[in-house]
């Protein structure tokens, strides 16, 4: 905990949760929401494919889109990263906050690992989308906004 605290005290984390300014935390929530966006859309694109939708569209095609992906993963990764700075004593006690790092380091794991394309494990990585973006959406329910409740 006190890493967590250090951290949420640093400058980085003071800017951006303390700033008036459109480019700290707003910008910052914004760029993960296109991040998230791009990692998910895409991956729900193709394991639909994968998992029988659309069938007439080439899964190559889809694979196409595939830089965009991981272009998405890092935007959301160092979004998260700094959005994480400026809450990080709330985040480390919120269980939503570890069910949504899972489901997202399981659904990252399927991609990586996925040599052939499966129906299962489409199925899967949907199911794990699914499931940190609800996570992520309780973080804000379960964490400090829980107090108003």
């Amino acid at each position: 905990m006190a890493f967590l605290a250090w951290l949420e005290a640093s400058p980085v984390s003071t800017w951006v949760n303390q700033s008036e300014s459109v480019f700290a935390y707003p910008a910052i929530l914004l760029v993960h929401t296109i991040g998230l966006t791009l990692l998910v859309g895409v991956s729900f694109a193709v394991n639909l494919r994968i998992a029988g939708v659309a069938a007439q569209v080439p899964l190559a095609a889809l694979r196409t889109l595939t830089p965009l992906m991981w272009t998405g993963l890092a935007l959301s990764a160092a979004s998260g990263a700094l959005l994480l700075t400026a809450k990080a004593t709330t985040m480390g006690v919120n269980p939503a906050f570890y069910v949504k790092m899972a489901c997202i380091v399981a659904a990252v794991a399927l991609i990586v690992g996925r040599r052939e394309p499966n129906k299962a494990v489409a199925v899967l990585s949907i199911l794990l989308w699914f499931g940190a973006i609800t996570a992520g959406r309780f973080m804000a329910y379960l964490g400090e906004a829980a107090q108003f409740g």
